[in-house]
C-alpha cells in the first residue's frame, strides 16, 4: 500500500520493512488490537507533549504511565512530535514519533515509542536509519544516535534501546527501499 500526497506515490517506512517481519502465525484480530493500542498511545503522547488533554483508554493506561515516568525522570525537551516526512528522491515517507533535545545533547535525538513485547534488533535499527534519512533529506540536523523507548504495559519505567548511525545499515536501508520499488505491483491505496 502506498501513501499519496500531491498526486505522488510514496512507500511508507513500515511497508519497506514489512518483508523483514513474519506475522503469519499471529491471528489478524490480535494484530489489529496491537495496531489500535499503538495508535492510541501515540496519539495520547502527542497530545501530552503538545499540552492538550490526552485521552487514555483502559488498554493504554500502563503504556502512558510508563511514558510519563520516563519523561519526568529524563526531562527531554521536545522539538517536534508526530511529524511526517517525505523524500522525493526515493519516494519514501515516514512519521517520526518525536525529536527531542536530551540533557547534555546539542542536537535533537530521534525518539520512537514502542509497545512491542520485545525489541526487534533487526527492524528497529533499520527503521531508525530510514527516519534519519528522511529527516536529513529536509536538511534538519539531528544526532546520530536514536532512542527507541519500549513502554511497559504495566506502567513501569520503559526499557530504552539506543542505536548509533552506521553507514552499512544505512546502505542496507536504501537497498530495501529500492527493492520495494522493483517488486511493487499492487494497486495503489491511500492509507
Amino acid at each position: 500500500m502506498l501513501w499519496i500526497k500531491d498526486g505522488k506515490k510514496y512507500v511508507r517506512v513500515s511497508d519497506v520493512l514489512r518483508p523483514l517481519k513474519d506475522f503469519s502465525g499471529i491471528p489478524e484480530a490480535i494484530l489489529e488490537k496491537k495496531r489500535e493500542i499503538g495508535q492510541d498511545i501515540h496519539k495520547a503522547i502527542d497530545e501530552d507533549i503538545n499540552g492538550t488533554f490526552p485521552i487514555i483508554f483502559p488498554n493504554t493506561t500502563g503504556y502512558f504511565e510508563s511514558y510519563d515516568k520516563w519523561v519526568h525522570e529524563i526531562k527531554p525537551n521536545f522539538v517536534e512530535t508526530e511529524a511526517r516526512y517525505y523524500d522525493d528522491e526515493k519516494m519514501v515517507t515516514g512519521c517520526v514519533d518525536a525529536l527531542a533535545l536530551m540533557p547534555g545533547d546539542s542536537l535533537p535525538v530521534l525518539l520512537d515509542w514502542k509497545t512491542s513485547a520485545s525489541e526487534d534488533p533487526v527492524v528497529w535499527p533499520l527503521q531508525a536509519h530510514l527516519y534519519y534519512y528522511l529527516i536529513a533529506s529536509h536538511n534538519r540536523k539531528v544526532a546520530k544516535r536514536f532512542l527507541f523507548v519500549k513502554l511497559s504495559r504495566n506502567g513501569e519505567l520503559p526499557k530504552v534501546y539506543q542505536y548509533q548511525y552506521d553507514s552499512n545499515l544505512m546502505a542496507h536501508a536504501m537497498e530495501l527501499i529500492d527493492k520495494f520499488w522493483t517488486t511493487y505491483d499492487s494497486p495503489v491505496d491511500k492509507i
